[in-house]
């Protein structure tokens, strides 16, 4: 597991988490504490959204690091993603539609130091 943040634009819109393992990602970063914090996947065509509560969206990331799609999904829920995916973020809903993140927004991970 990394920390580090999400990128839009040069802006921090996120503290997050880079999930490694596959079994990390039932877990989402986001919690009480961080309500806005992220986790970060590499996923291999589908995503196991477990562990949460309450509404979540799954941001699909491109290679140049657009969002290409946003999904809102409910806790326990399996979601498949695009071949064009290598990178998804997990965020509370309300934070998506707060922080005005939509289809074509650059989107990246920077890991902290």
């Amino acid at each position: 597991m990394r920390e580090g943040w999400l990128l839009s634009e040069g802006e921090v819109v996120a503290s997050a988490i880079e999930l490694t393992s596959p079994l990390a990602a039932l877990f989402p970063a986001h919690t009480k504490r961080a309500p806005d914090a992220a986790s970060v996947l590499h996923p291999r065509g589908v995503v196991l959204i477990a562990g949460v509560r309450g509404r979540v969206s799954l941001l699909c990331v491109d290679a140049r690091h657009e969002i290409k799609e946003i999904r809102p999904l409910r806790p326990w829920r399996l979601a498949t993603v695009p071949r064009t995916t290598t990178m998804a973020a997990v965020l509370p809903s309300d934070a998506v539609e707060r922080l005005g993140l939509a289809t074509g927004h650059p989107l990246e991970f920077r890991e902290a130091r």
